[in-house]
């Protein structure tokens, strides 16, 4: 729930300052800062609701602390020399919030063993490991993929 009304105040508070003509450059600095903050407390957050631990899961943790500082450090400095902050239809502020809160959701009712176990893996990629109807993945990818199977947690990092 805090995901969701940070996200709510987050797109409400500069939409509001440019209405009424308050905006200024050290409230987009503070807007920025706690957009900064929230980067790692929210990768944080999506760490703990996978079951993933830095002793056995590190490079995975690493992905999910420095891709999303790294995505708010570009954007952050392409709008810094355009003037204006330019995001796709499909951005962290709105839509990767609502799938961290949902994230966190579908552990808080499930429970993390969800993220642990194979079933992603079983129902839509191991019918094309060995397929004798047609298609098959490629034999290289073939062979990054372990022999046990991938975690429903791994296969969501690489989606």
């Amino acid at each position: 729930i805090a995901m969701l009304v940070y996200q709510t105040l987050d797109n409400m508070d500069g939409k509001q300052a440019r209405r009424t003509g308050s905006s200024s450059p050290l409230g987009l600095l503070f807007d920025h800062g706690c957009d900064a903050a929230n980067s790692i407390i929210g990768s944080a957050n999506w760490i703990a609701a996978w079951g993933y631990t830095p002793s056995t899961d590190f490079l995975q943790c690493w992905v999910m602390i420095f891709f999303p500082m790294g995505i708010f450090y570009i954007s952050t400095w392409e709008e810094f020399f355009t003037g204006s902050l330019i995001l796709p239809i499909v951005n962290g502020p709105s839509e990767g919030l609502l799938f961290g809160a949902s994230l966190s959701l579908i552990t808080f009712l499930v429970g993390v063993e969800i993220w642990h176990g194979t079933e992603l893996y079983d129902a839509f990629v191991a019918p094309y490991v060995n397929n004798d109807d047609g298609f098959t993945l490629p034999e290289a990818i073939i062979e990054l993929i372990p022999s046990n199977g991938i975690r429903n947690n791994d296969l969501m990092l690489i989606g």
